[in-house]
């Protein structure tokens, strides 16, 4: 009687790859256990939040914008010089609070006269003034040392002088102005504004 054949063993089978973890599925024993290893103490959070808010007032206050200069109108005078228009001289002075020199560019005045406001930024040149005291000689003590365009000012050089402008009003109308700025424009450096305080009695 023939041998039979031995069977053959079938070949081994490699053990299937462990199935991706189910985020949704995790214990929330073991969320809990694992965030407060990875955590760091209640107290180093505290000293953190509290230098970082220490830098950012520090940077809030050193790199805050300086005034470019400081000063005031200490003489506002007007003339009637036409039925409905009005000669102004201003008088004011300011001061160079910053480390560079400043050089104006140009002076504005605006005028708020029965709540409409009135502006001239082509205010009167120095080389016309001699003609206006003429016409006008009540202008005369309030022309004094006349501030044009391209005056330099130093740093921390206080000057004084006037500018004098026009208005489309009557004297009455002016005199019974609500408000008056001096807009003062430098080169390169931001605008600035003079408002006259008529608490102070400097208008006239």
């Amino acid at each position: 009687m023939a041998e039979q054949p031995k069977p053959t063993p079938p070949a081994p089978t490699k053990p299937a790859p462990p199935a991706p973890p189910d985020a949704g599925h995790i214990p929330i024993t073991e969320e809990m256990d694992k965030a407060k290893w990875t955590l760091p103490p209640a107290p180093v959070i505290v000293i953190g939040i509290v230098a970082v808010a220490i830098v950012v007032a520090a940077f809030s206050y050193f790199g805050r914008s300086k005034p470019v200069a400081q000063g005031g109108i200490t003489d506002v005078f007007s003339v009637s010089s036409g039925e409905n228009s009005v000669i102004v001289a201003l008088q004011f002075n300011l001061t160079n609070t910053t480390d560079k020199v400043i050089y104006l560019h140009h002076l504005e005045a605006t005028a708020n006269v029965g709540g409409k406001q009135m502006t001239d930024d082509h205010p009167l040149s120095a080389v016309d003034y001699p003609r206006y005291v003429k016409a006008f000689p009540a202008l005369a003590p309030h022309t004094e040392n006349p501030i044009m365009p391209e005056t330099k000012i130093a740093p921390g050089q206080r000057i004084s002088g006037s500018a004098v402008f026009g208005f489309d009003v009557t004297k009455d109308a002016f005199d019974s102005r609500q408000s008056l700025v001096l807009r003062v424009v430098p080169y390169d450096r931001p605008p600035f504004e003079l408002a006259e305080n008529r608490n102070a009695g400097a208008a006239k």
